[in-house]
């Protein structure tokens, strides 16, 4: 495939729905994503992947022979496969441009495209999109959706011990959710750690005081869809208009008339008066 298509390239993104205050009543996407610029993604978290991951990004031309040479011996070592030997570049040249299929050929491919897009993009769009791309898990593609699905937080107020969670994930996020292997995901994230403190990227002090702190083991309870009916409504309104793919993939900002203060009051109201009819209406029952 032509490496510039990467300059085409747009991932699904996530629309969302305001009320007419401005806040957020609903989010559609068939992807979780946001896409932020590096400057919107703490410093941590970039560290981080790049200690574990690959840390002769900003020093190889797309393909790293020390890091293949490292893995191999690592992986020597242990007697069964531990680290890999890919760049960032190369796991996202196989991200957008290549399939999974374990061939020597694909290898090649990957290689190749590697080195063209280093040629033509700079390392901070390659990171960029990397980190944009990536997915951590759980329906998470890209970092600002992770923050949201493991911490139900926004980007920027990820802490030392968040991040390194994070970056841990991609290698394999089934295996360390924290969801699913609290255990082997605190192994992984104090790893991270380890590696951040190796490459100088974080003090004794920081790592110490990161891996005392708790991992979440249970999901945070996902904001639904406030006034369903009106988010249908709009999305009835829209679908025809724009097309499927434009509303759900599209990264939309949808502002809309709906004041959500006015809803909340209008549907506590409702659920008081429900309450009362069915008290009422129990009652008459009674006395039948």
């Amino acid at each position: 495939p032509a490496y510039a298509k990467l300059e085409e390239y747009t991932p699904s993104l996530t629309t969302r729905v305001y009320d007419s205050h401005g806040d957020e009543i609903a989010a559609l996407s068939i992807e979780r994503r946001a896409l932020l610029s590096l400057a919107q993604i703490p410093v941590n978290l970039q560290n981080a992947v790049i200690a574990t991951e690959d840390s002769d990004f900003f020093s190889h031309w797309g393909v790293s022979p020390r890091g293949i040479l490292r893995a191999a011996l690592r992986n020597f070592s242990s007697g069964r496969v531990v680290q890999g030997g890919s760049t960032l570049t190369q796991q996202l040249a196989k991200l957008i441009f290549l399939s999974r299929e374990r061939k020597i050929i694909r290898k090649l491919r990957e290689m190749v495209l590697s080195v063209q897009m280093e040629r033509n993009f700079s390392k901070e769009e390659i990171f960029q999109l990397y980190l944009n791309q990536i997915y951590f898990g759980t329906g998470a593609y890209g970092a600002e959706a992770a923050a949201h699905v493991y911490f139900s937080k926004e980007i920027k107020d990820l802490n030392l011990a968040e991040c390194a969670l994070l970056a841990g994930l991609p290698k394999s996020p089934e295996s360390y959710s924290p969801f699913k292997n609290p255990n082997l995901a605190r192994t992984r994230r104090n790893l991270v750690l380890r590696r951040m403190l190796e490459e100088k990227f974080i003090t004794a002090e920081e790592m110490g005081a990161a891996i005392e702190m708790p991992i979440p083991t249970v999901r945070p309870g996902l904001a639904g869809i406030s006034a369903p009916y009106f988010v249908e409504y709009v999305r009835r309104q829209l679908e025809p208009r724009l097309g499927y793919t434009t509303l759900w993939r599209g990264g939309l900002s949808v502002h809309t008339t709906l004041d959500m203060r006015l809803q909340r009051i209008a549907e506590e109201e409702m659920e008081k008066s429900l309450v009362e009819f069915d008290a009422k209406a129990r009652e008459q029952w009674e006395k039948q």
